[in-house]
């Protein structure tokens, strides 16, 4: 085999070939180290040796930390449960400790959380391999500086566990290795520029042997992690079809161009997933095997090198997607992908893609299509219905302005189809009661006529905003709900840091009137909402707004037909961007483009009342099963 071959190939057994000669065998490189000082739970629960035969991808990324390795920065970019925590970078650290000792950075995203990994999962993993013993009796103030946690393994070798949130955690002490988790939820530090750029001094000294590992699940492409991976080797692992022998990366899916399956996940239901419905097509015999082949396959895989550009001969990059990981099921991943296609976010499918297909996603700049939602307009007027039309439930969102309330109303269907029912302004003083009584009357009152039925509104959402209003708001809201005994206005509250799983928190606000801020529980609630999230959702509805072989994509809306021309004006007031810091990292905005977008606001407030509604009221995660 040529010495370019071995480099594209990388057969697991390179290293001993290269290595071999120049160390003893027991410590020669950090996978050996693991199976002889390592144990696990077999599926049993027996107590046994470790092995890679159920990751049999890790073996090689371990081994390319090696102290007889050419490797300098390796970058790992993964999906959710292929264990590359606790079967590489675990590894890595016991063998360095026994080993190979030198100074180490471990970083993550928070010190908190970390210092919670580090008793739940380091420390028990020192006392089953051993390497117990070796951590030295460290003085209370040497073994907690500027909040880092230490583990002195030697007189001079320590492990320093360092949050990235803090940048004095990188401070004073140097690393010859700088392991670094979950990368792509870093936060941004202000002034003190990239955190990896802030690692990587830790190395300095060290020189051309200092080592860089970066370890995550990806977010966004342009990212400091995307610009690793790609300027490396971008080695994916190859196994062969079990039917023609040919070696292949197991992809989620292919489509050719009349959107027929060309390979990948083979999967004939768009519902719920069972047991055994999922297969794998072949790229070239066009066969379809079991997951049951998984297994076998993965363990007579092998790294390739993907990317032909010249590398620097000592970094080292790698993908590994969740589709080979026997630790997550075929079945499931294809469940969690028709789940985060139902319902219409594009925020569901980037999560999709970043934690299970280990891709980097991309947006687009983007903003509502007027046209496409002009051409919504169906002949019904506002505050009326087509008798045929089956509303699930509505819902109202009300914005607060200074000499006035807007409110729209919304009936929900299935599949998210929506009709905006009415638009509706509260004209006078917001600081005078006489609008808030005009407010409490329709919140009381009002009721639409829904196949012969009356229905009233099921629940209310009222932006509280950050000013001189928001006491005022909370107030209303109580008496209104106190009035009627039950919940059907609750304050509403912008939160973007609530993430894309949990987009909506419906919490006990904070006594206005304390200045401890004691929660009053049971008597007023406040919602706070991703609007991000919201919009995302939005924003995405309207791009699918064709009919497709007489079915209404997912969130179809459709307007009264006497709604005026500055309504659609209001909704597309915002476009979607990309804005990039002076430190390349990445962070999507809704940046406004027009003054007014009440309309905007009360569509996205609307979404999140009604999802809002489906899960605290009704225990019901998609509208299809109310």
């Amino acid at each position: 085999m040529s010495k370019q071959k071995e480099e594209e190939v990388f057969l697991l057994k390179n290293i001993t070939d290269i290595i071999g000669k120049h160390a003893r065998n027991d410590v020669l490189y950090p996978s050996l180290w693991a199976e002889k000082n390592r144990v696990m739970l077999d599926p049993k629960g027996n107590i046994t040796p470790f092995s890679f035969e159920n990751a049999p991808y890790q073996k090689f990324i371990v081994d390319c930390f090696s102290k007889y390795s050419k490797y300098r920065r390796i970058t790992i970019v993964k999906g959710a449960r292929v264990g590359a925590t606790e079967g590489i970078l675990l590894n890595v650290i016991g063998y360095n400790i026994d080993v190979n000792k030198h100074n180490m950075y471990f970083v993550s995203a928070e010190q908190r959380m970390l210092d919670t990994w580090v008793r739940s999962k380091f420390d028990p993993f020192l006392k089953d391999t051993g390497l117990s013993k070796l951590i030295k009796n460290v003085e209370e103030e040497k073994a907690r500086i500027d909040n880092r946690s230490i583990k002195m393994f030697s007189a001079y070798d320590m492990i320093i566990f360092a949050g990235a949130n803090n940048p004095n955690n990188f401070r004073t002490y140097g690393g010859k290795t700088v392991f670094m988790d979950e990368v792509a939820s870093y936060p941004i530090i202000k002034n003190e520029g990239s955190i990896i750029k802030i690692a990587e001094q830790r190395t300095a000294s060290y020189g051309d042997d200092g080592i860089i590992c970066l370890n995550s699940t990806p977010l966004l492409k342009n990212s400091d992690l995307y610009n690793e991976y790609i300027n490396g080797t971008q080695h994916k692992y190859f196994v062969p079809c079990p039917i023609c022998g040919k070696k292949q990366i197991i992809e989620f899916g292919k489509l050719d161009e009349n959107k027929k399956l060309k390979y990948g996940l083979d999967f004939k239901h768009e519902n719920y997933i069972l047991q055994g419905d999922v297969k794998y097509k072949c790229k070239y015999c066009k066969i379809s095997f079991p997951e049951g082949e998984k297994r076998k396959i993965l363990n007579i895989g092998e790294w390739r090198r993907t990317n032909s550009s010249i590398v620097k001969d000592d970094i080292i990059s790698f993908h590994i997607s969740s589709l080979i990981s026997n630790f997550a099921s075929w079945r499931r991943i294809v469940q969690q992908f028709l789940d985060a296609k139902k319902t219409g976010n594009p925020a569901g499918l980037q999560s999709f893609n970043n934690l299970v297909l280990g891709e980097f996603w991309e947006y687009q700049t983007t903003k509502i299509n007027i046209r496409k939602l002009r051409a919504n307009n169906i002949l019904y007027n506002a505050g009326d219905l087509p008798y045929d039309v089956d509303i699930l439930f509505f819902t109202g969102a009300i914005d607060v302005q200074g000499d006035r309330l807007e409110i729209e109303i919304k009936g929900w269907c299935k599949n998210y189809e929506n009709y905006s029912i009415e638009y509706i302004k509260i004209m006078g003083d917001t600081n005078e009661k006489e609008v808030w009584e005009d407010l409490k009357n329709i919140v009381i009152n009002k009721k639409y006529i829904c196949k012969g039925q009356e229905k009233y509104v099921t629940l209310y959402g009222i932006d509280s905003g950050d000013g001189n209003k928001t006491k005022r708001i909370y107030e209303e809201c109580e008496k209104i709900n106190y009035s009627l005994e039950k919940l059907v206005i609750l304050p509403i509250k912008g939160k973007d840091t609530l993430t894309n799983n949990e987009p909506f928190l419906l919490n006990t606000i904070l006594d206005v009137n304390s200045k401890s801020h004691r929660i009053r529980r049971g008597k007023q609630n406040l919602l706070f909402v991703n609007t991000i999230y919201y919009k995302d959702t939005l924003f995405n509805w309207n791009d699918k707004k064709e009919e497709k072989e007489g079915k209404k994509t997912v969130g179809y809306t459709n307007f009264p037909s006497d709604y005026e021309e500055e309504y659609f004006k209001m909704l597309q007031s915002e476009e979607k961007v990309i804005e990039y810091n002076k430190y390349g990292q990445a962070k999507i905005k809704y940046r406004k483009i027009r003054e007014r977008n009440e309309a905007l606001d009360l569509f996205v407030y609307n979404i999140a009342i009604m999802e809002c509604y489906l899960d605290v009221f009704e225990n019901v995660q998609h509208i299809d099963d109310f």
